[in-house]
C-alpha cells in the first residue's frame, strides 16, 4: 500500500495558521499533501527570566547573568505544566513526517525555539537528516500587521541545504543570547527605576512591567506622532502601523536600517499594554481613538533623556547580528549602567 505523503507545519502562533492558508500559493503547494500537521513552537521554551531578590537599592544600576524560572514555573507551555507536555511530545508520532517547513520569523523566538523542540524530539542537533525536504517561508517577518496583504507575496523557498541548519544554529543560538541577556539586564534595572517613579510620584501600589520598546514608543509618540497627527486623529491603527514602518526611511551609520521597534505581534501588544497601564486612554466616537493622559506626559517629564535612543532595536540587531556575545556583552553594560545611572541621578530629585 502507498504510503501517504506528510509535512509538518512549524508556526509561532495558532493564528497565523489561517492566514497562511487564505494564500492561493500556499494552500497549492500545502494540499499537495495527504497529511498535515501543525506544530507551534513558541510557548515550551519561553521560559520566563528570574530576578535576584534581596538586593538594596545602592546596588542599582547592576548587569547580571541571566536567569530563568525553572520550565515547570514558567508557566508558558500550553499544559502549564512542563513535564506533562515534554511526556506528551516524547510519545507522540507528531514530528515524524516526510517534510518539513517552517513558518515562523527568522530570529531567536521562532526559528530557535522550534529548533530545540527539534532537538528535544529527536535527541540529537542533528534532526535535520530525519526529513527529506525543509522548506522556509519567504516572508519571515511582517512589515504591517495586516498579515494577509503580506502573505498575499508568500512563497515557500526550495528546500534548505541541510548543512545550513548546523551553521544556522550557532548563529541562532549567540543572537538569542545576545538579546535575552540585554533584555534580562534592561527589565531588571527598569523594575527598579521605573516602579519608583510609578510608586512615589502616582500612588501605584503594585509592581509593572514597562519594557524597553514600551519606552521607546512612549518617546516616538510624544517626538513625532503627536506632531504628525496634532488635528486630534491620533488611533491605535496609527501606532501599530509606525511601529512597523518607523525605519523605512531612516540610516543607521550610513546603511538603511531594515528592522522594526518589535514584530508585527508585539505591536498590538505595546499599545495594549500603555493603555492598561493609563498612559493612553480608548475614547469612542472621537477623530483619533485615542488620548493621550496626564501620566503619560507626567512620566516621560520623569525619565533621563538618555532613555530615548530612537535606535535601540537597529543598535540591538547590529549587536546581536555582527558580535559575539563577549563582545556585544562589553557594550551592552556600557550601554545600561549608563543609561540607568543618568535615570538614577534623576530619581533622587523625586
Amino acid at each position: 500500500m502507498k504510503t501517504k505523503k506528510s509535512i509538518l507545519l512549524v508556526l509561532e502562533k495558532p493564528s497565523l495558521y489561517s492566514e497562511y492558508m487564505k494564500n492561493e500559493k500556499f494552500r497549492e503547494f500545502i494540499l499537495k499533501y495527504e497529511i498535515i500537521k501543525v506544530f507551534y513552537s513558541y510557548p515550551v521554551f519561553g521560559q520566563a527570566f528570574k530576578y535576584p531578590h534581596g538586593l538594596k537599592y545602592k546596588d542599582y544600576p547592576l548587569v547580571s547573568n541571566v536567569e530563568y524560572k525553572a520550565l515547570n514555573e514558567s508557566n508558558n507551555s500550553e499544559t502549564n505544566d512542563y513535564s506533562i507536555y515534554k511526556d506528551r511530545l516524547l510519545n507522540s508520532d507528531h514530528f515524524e513526517t516526510d517534510d518539513i517547513a517552517f513558518l515562523t520569523d527568522y530570529d531567536y523566538v521562532g526559528i530557535h525555539h522550534a529548533y530545540k523542540n527539534l532537538e528535544l524530539y529527536w535527541g540529537t542537533k542533528d534532526w535535520e537528516c530525519k526529513y527529506n525536504n525543509i522548506y522556509r517561508s519567504k516572508v519571515l517577518s511582517f512589515s504591517s500587521p495586516k498579515f494577509d496583504k503580506n502573505i498575499k507575496n508568500m512563497l515557500l523557498d526550495e528546500p534548505t541545504l541541510k548543512n545550513e541548519i548546523a551553521n544556522e544554529y550557532i548563529y541562532l543560538d549567540n543572537y538569542g543570547q545576545i538579546k535575552r541577556y540585554f533584555d534580562y539586564n534592561y527589565n531588571l534595572n527598569a523594575n527598579v527605576f521605573f516602579n519608583e517613579i510609578m510608586k512615589k510620584k502616582f500612588s501605584f501600589t503594585k509592581n509593572i512591567s514597562i519594557t524597553k520598546y514600551m519606552i521607546l514608543t512612549l518617546f516616538l509618540i510624544d517626538n513625532e506622532l503627536v506632531k504628525r497627527y496634532k488635528d486630534g486623529s491620533l488611533s491605535e491603527a496609527n501606532i501599530i502601523v509606525y511601529l512597523g514602518s518607523t525605519y523605512r526611511k531612516e540610516l543607521y551609520k550610513g546603511k538603511p536600517c531594515n528592522v522594526n521597534i518589535g514584530t508585527p505581534i508585539s505591536f498590538c501588544e505595546i499599545v495594549k499594554n500603555l493603555i492598561k497601564i493609563g498612559f493612553v486612554e480608548k475614547q469612542e466616537g472621537l477623530k483619533g481613538d485615542l488620548v493621550l493622559t496626564p501620566l503619560f506626559h507626567e512620566f516621560l517629564q520623569l525619565l533621563n533623556k538618555r532613555m530615548y535612543d530612537k535606535f535601540l532595536p537597529v543598535r540591538l540587531e547590529e549587536w546581536c547580528s555582527t558580535l559575539s556575545f563577549d563582545e556585544a556583552k562589553i557594550k551592552i553594560d556600557k550601554y545600561l549602567l549608563d543609561m540607568f545611572g543618568h535615570q538614577k541621578r534623576k530619581n533622587n530629585y523625586l
